[in-house]
């Protein structure tokens, strides 16, 4: 963003501080209608103040849409950084869902050679037992929403 600001034109710069411009008119009005009570230069319906005002709307129409532009510009760029590092993110978050799934599988096979392994045998010398145990692994991976 401040790359953005560096590169600015003069009048670039000078549009953005005409558009911050404001107040004017109510120092106008305070002016002319208590302080210049006797002999005001602007009298009430202010017909002086409406002619310097429609030639500055006029003037900043235009300089007002190219700093909303500008800014617009900034807000896309913004935007486009966010988009990016939530994009590396989910990746990041899919690597680590796979890489879980994977720790999990694997355990869940140990834990069943291991159940194999220790109820091979009913405690009769030597003789194995018949009847495999029945150890049913769940499903071990992590379903998202995002990833199929």
């Amino acid at each position: 963003m401040s790359n953005l600001r560096n590169e600015l034109t003069f009048g670039e710069h000078l549009a953005d501080k005409i558009a911050g411009f404001a107040g004017i008119l109510f120092l106008w009005v305070a002016l002319n209608t208590f302080i210049l009570l006797s002999s005001p230069f602007d009298p009430y319906p202010y017909i002086l103040l409406n002619l310097v005002l429609s030639a500055l709307a006029a003037i900043q129409a235009p300089v007002i849409i190219m700093s909303q532009n500008r800014q617009e510009e900034r807000d896309r760029m913004n935007a486009e950084h966010d988009y990016r590092v939530n994009l590396n993110a989910e990746m990041e978050i899919h690597r680590l869902h796979k890489k879980l799934d994977h720790l999990l599988i694997k355990q869940g096979e140990r834990l069943l050679e291991n159940s194999e392994n220790s109820s091979g045998t009913d405690g009769r010398a030597g003789q194995k037992n018949s009847v495999r145990p029945t150890v049913s692994l769940p499903d071990l991976r992590i379903h998202s929403s995002i990833y199929p």
